[in-house]
């Protein structure tokens, strides 16, 4: 995924003279965005994954790709909801067939969404640009119900921690997805005063099937996530963040007239770093 598959988790530590200690300063955790504001981020992402049917793995494949991000700060559509438009380049490579000779092939895709985003962090409303893809759209949107964290109110000092927690309507049963996340210390990252925040949680997220896919495939991924998230709070924005997921797939399809179901486990790995800011 692009920056939206990127989480918040962050690390603080004092460098008051003195006496101070990290437990007793406080900081005040929010996004301070405004408009004509840019920032650059490259992420690198790694997946393995495996699907097993009967217990027997009929499939694997590794992929690592490079993805080049820009959130540009449009305007403000009110006091306090900043609208970001999100430009994601990716750049892989796409295995080839067995019985194929000669290279892989390099690919290059382009994706767009717009954004409106409070203080907090909380994701209001988004659209992409392309927004054909409706199962991939309702993947999203549960990942910004349940992954993204929203930042606790006032002042706050390392060792202060939360818990997010997301009902999940599945089509035979509702459950519950939950995130901690811990303001462990604060640092000096990238040449920024960040707090690093440790989250470790779990996602809920349907697969809805593709209406132009004849098998109807669909099903749930069960996700297990931990990372670690820097973030300038004196600027508002991530500096940095590593990431985690490991995702259990049970899933369904049409074969031959008859319903399938096998499994797809999945181990992500995402570091993700800004690497330019302007207009602030």
């Amino acid at each position: 995924m692009h920056r939206l598959t990127a989480i918040l988790t962050i690390g603080l530590v004092c460098l008051l003279a003195g006496s101070c200690s990290q437990g007793e300063r406080k900081i005040s955790l929010e996004f301070r965005y405004k408009p004509g504001m840019k920032l650059t981020y490259d992420q690198l992402s790694k997946r393995n994954t495996s699907v097993i049917e009967h217990d027997t793995v009929t499939h694997m494949d590794t992929m690592s790709y490079r993805v080049g991000i820009e959130q540009e700060v449009l305007r403000f559509v009110d006091d306090s909801t900043a609208e970001i438009l999100e430009t994601d380049i990716f750049k892989y490579v796409k295995p080839k067939p067995k019985d194929s000779v000669g290279p892989p092939d390099s690919v290059t895709e382009n994706q767009q969404v717009t954004l409106q985003m409070l203080p907090d962090g909380k994701i209001v409303n988004f659209k992409f640009a392309d927004d054909s893809n409706m199962p991939r759209i309702a993947y999203i949107k549960n990942y910004y119900e349940q992954g993204i964290p929203i930042f606790p109110s006032g002042q706050r000092a390392p060792g202060y921690s939360w818990t997010q927690t997301t009902k999940v309507v599945l089509p035979d049963e509702s459950m519950e997805a939950s995130t901690t996340f811990l303001i462990k210390s604060l640092v000096r990252e990238g040449g920024y005063d960040c707090a690093v925040i440790q989250y470790e949680g779990n996602m809920l997220i349907p697969v809805e099937a593709d209406p132009a896919d004849s098998t109807k495939r669909s099903g749930v991924d069960h996700i297990k996530t931990s990372g670690v998230l820097y973030f300038a709070y004196t600027e508002g924005f991530v500096v940095e963040q590593k990431e985690k997921w490991k995702i259990d797939g049970d899933r369904s399809q049409i074969r031959k007239g008859k319903t399938v179901n096998f499994k797809v486990k999945t181990d992500y790995d995402v570091d993700y770093r800004l690497v330019k800011v302007s207009g602030i």
